[in-house]
């Protein structure tokens, strides 16, 4: 279509207009029969990265957040201070992590985002607690589909959900990151 609009700028000719979406459609009728990939996918595919297309794209929707989620969670207790949990985390990959209250219940999420602004503020024997996210914690069920799930954090630009029980949203089942969810979409195309 856009041939078509800048021919048409240029010439200024209407008897134009039907020859150049005649001669569009066999061009993208040849392209499409000589190459069915589109050059987005052919060089994502190049470099490893395996693209859903009209064929795998409900693979997200039939994958279930219970076969992607770490089950093995590390957690913060939340009367711990910023400065220990700093400690405890600072050799570690992950860069969120769900805090529990003393029964073990899920009682918000933290992340070092979250440390840092409390030591800029002067404040590294706050309970972690007490800068965590604790209103509304976004999270996922493990019935859940992984579209789901990437459409929550796409929305809300954020790494990862606590994975917590419908019956009770405050017991932790686990966690799932962009990653997993990527991981999990890896093996079920294999």
């Amino acid at each position: 279509m856009t041939s078509v609009l800048i021919i048409f700028e240029l010439t200024q000719d209407y008897n134009i207009i039907l020859a150049l979406m005649v001669a569009n459609a066999v061009a993208f009728g040849i392209a499409k029969r000589l190459q069915p990939r589109s050059i987005y996918s052919a060089l994502s595919l190049q470099d490893g990265v395996a693209l859903p297309d009209h064929e795998t794209e409900h693979l997200l929707h039939e994958i279930h957040v219970a076969d992607a989620m770490v089950t093995d969670v590390l957690t913060l207790p939340g009367g711990i201070t910023v400065r220990e949990a700093l400690d405890r985390t600072k050799e570690l990959p992950f860069s969120g992590f769900p805090v529990v209250d003393a029964g073990g219940k899920l009682a918000g999420i933290v992340s070092h985002y979250d440390f840092d602004q409390a030591q800029a503020a002067g404040k590294p024997d706050v309970p972690v607690l007490s800068i965590a996210t604790q209103e509304y914690v976004l999270h996922a069920h493990p019935d859940q589909s992984l579209d789901s799930v990437m459409a929550k954090l796409g929305q809300r630009r954020i790494s990862r959900l606590p994975v917590v029980s419908r019956e009770d949203p405050t017991k932790l089942l686990g966690i799932i990151t962009a990653e997993d969810v990527i991981a999990a979409f890896g093996r079920i195309r294999r």
